[in-house]
């Protein structure tokens, strides 16, 4: 139903539908609980209830504009109901307040709940389908934590009932975990939850607002998070780059090589096209709507990581996607035979969980992988620049709405000289520190 601030003059301009049996219901955005029914013949203002028990609306005939009835008196009307100042089985007798009372049963059995008897979970379904779907991933990070960790313990509730005491105990519980359980400590995903569940309540404020004046979530504490600084040594990649042959999986093994050698993201890296192989001029571009931050990514392929695709070519060159798998009955794929980013963690942790050499070293994520290739390209271009455009890091302020430059050129130099350093890594040839200043 649309909403809108009803005044005299939006009434005054609505049209009255054409079509024989056709009525439009406006909710007023100042009180959820006064509707404007508008049909082929008349305009009739409504106080709208929710009866719980029979799981209908209810409609309260307040009166019609030709009537004298102004959105103001009505409005006015209905905050008097709500403070109880006005009994609905006794019409009121007051000249200055409506008198053409009587209850008009909503016929529509399917209607949706008023807003102030709305649950957490038609909530959670509206903001996942109205609004969170309009998100890069569609809405599915949204929709799990919701499904796994809100709406368990909050899913029947009455979304104006909810109180900042239990989101709080909800994000607490999240962000220490429950070793009992097997339930890890998550404070950085306890956060994420956080910011979920206070998108979706002020998101539905408009519709909440009779019930929910301020957003529970409003006050709750937020965990300090500590960046990541793990830096993979040389000794520590080489070996890591070793154990790689340990895959069982082909896709997964370029996988993780393609992401060290090309520092992208490992969601880019899963989605990989082949038409997006530009093998002429050995440029792997990556369109906005993959990328994290939306703006397309051009990525130079040194020989490297050329060899690396030329070794999937025949695996999977019949196939949309580099790294596609046959598993499509499998959780982790996104869509069909497309690997899911998740399988690049899980094997890497996996990998270190069960390997003697593996296990001693201090925890790394594919993550950890590109953090280092973008140390040792600083080191060895002795400038950010390079860093920032290979990570495609977005520049605030007015030069970037200028320079739409791709710095393809500054990228192929750096990418280059990273494959040339992992080269002498993976063969254990000694880097001396003349190299850097070589490099530069």
């Amino acid at each position: 139903m649309p909403k809108m601030r009803l005044t005299k003059q939006a009434v005054d301009e609505l049209p009255f539908p054409e079509v024989s049996g056709t009525r439009i219901n406006y909710i007023d955005s100042e009180c959820s609980a006064l509707y404007l029914r508008v049909t082929t013949t008349a305009k009739t203002f409504y106080y709208v209830t929710y009866n719980a028990a029979a799981k209908k609306r209810e409609w309260v005939k307040i009166g019609r504009p030709d009537e004298g009835h102004t959105p103001n008196t009505a409005r006015e009307f209905c905050r008097k109901v709500a403070r109880g100042e006005i009994n609905l089985a006794e019409p009121a007798v007051n000249e200055d307040e409506p008198t053409t009372l009587s209850l008009v049963p909503e016929t529509d059995s399917g209607a949706a709940p008023a807003p102030e008897e709305m649950t957490c979970r038609q909530l959670a379904k509206d903001y996942l389908e109205q609004y969170a779907v309009n998100k890069k991933d569609g809405g599915k990070s949204d929709r799990r934590f919701l499904e796994i960790d809100f709406l368990p313990s909050f899913g029947d509730r009455v979304a104006a009932s909810v109180k900042r005491s239990e989101l709080q105990k909800l994000f607490q519980d999240k962000a220490n975990g429950d070793p009992d359980l097997g339930k890890k400590a998550a404070p950085v995903a306890a956060n994420r939850l956080r910011a979920v569940v206070s998108k979706m309540f002020s998101w539905g404020m408009p519709t909440l607002d009779d019930g929910v004046q301020v957003s529970p979530v409003m006050g709750t504490h937020r965990r300090k998070e500590q960046a990541r600084d793990r830096v993979l040594s040389h000794d520590e990649l080489r070996l890591v780059w070793r154990k790689l042959s340990s895959f069982q999986s082909d896709l997964i093994r370029s996988a993780v090589k393609i992401l060290i050698i090309t520092l992208q993201r490992r969601s880019e890296v899963a989605l990989m096209e082949w038409k997006e192989i530009d093998w002429k001029h050995r440029i792997w571009t990556i369109p906005k709507e993959k990328s994290k931050n939306g703006h397309s990514q051009t990525v130079p392929l040194s020989k490297m990581a050329i060899r690396e695709l030329e070794y999937m070519k025949p695996l999977t060159g019949h196939t949309p996607y580099i790294f596609w798998s046959n598993k499509r009955n499998n959780a982790k794929v996104l869509e069909a035979g497309v690997i899911h980013p998740d399988w690049i963690t899980h094997a890497i942790a996996d990998l270190r969980a069960r390997d003697e050499e593996l296990k001693v070293l201090d925890r790394f994520t594919p993550h950890d992988f590109r953090r280092t290739a973008a140390t040792n390209i600083g080191e060895l271009m002795e400038s950010r620049e390079a860093v920032k455009r290979l990570l495609n890091h977005v520049e605030g302020g007015a030069t970037s709405i200028y320079d739409r430059a791709t710095y393809t050129g500054l990228k192929r130099k750096a990418l280059n000289l990273w494959a040339d350093r992992l080269s002498k890594i993976i063969r254990g040839e000694h880097i001396p520190i003349a190299d850097l200043d070589e490099a530069a």
